[in-house]
């Protein structure tokens, strides 16, 4: 796959983690709790699911970019820069390079055992 091509995925990937990501921190907001309420409203179950699904999505593109280092969209074979790019990101995330890997590990045992394959 050309390089460019590639890299529209990745920001096709990236807009969709942002955009479930957003739409399940509005469903989280004080004033969104009452459509999760089955007492207040008879639609609950779909919102908890559609809330629930959202973050789903989210790891599962999040694991993508981070979490899969053979994978087509993983972010260390998209940069052009990758040493500078995980130090920044690293800075930004405020962790070291052994708290991010713990969060890839937490992300993908998610991912796996949960999203993917529901083990037993």
């Amino acid at each position: 796959m050309p390089k460019e091509d590639r890299l529209r995925r990745v920001v096709m990937l990236c807009r969709d983690f942002a955009r479930n990501l957003a739409y399940y921190r509005v469903g989280q907001k004080d004033e969104h709790r009452h459509l999760f309420d089955p007492a207040k409203n008879d639609g609950a179950n779909f919102w908890r699911v559609i809330n629930s699904n959202c973050i789903d999505v989210c790891v599962l593109e999040w694991c993508k970019l981070f979490a899969d280092e053979r994978g087509k969209h993983y972010w260390g074979k998209i940069v052009t820069d990758p040493a500078g790019f995980q130090k920044g990101l690293l800075r930004h995330l405020e962790l070291d390079e052994a708290a991010f890997q713990k969060e890839i590990e937490a992300m993908r045992r998610y991912r796996d055992k949960f999203l993917a394959h529901l083990d037993s």
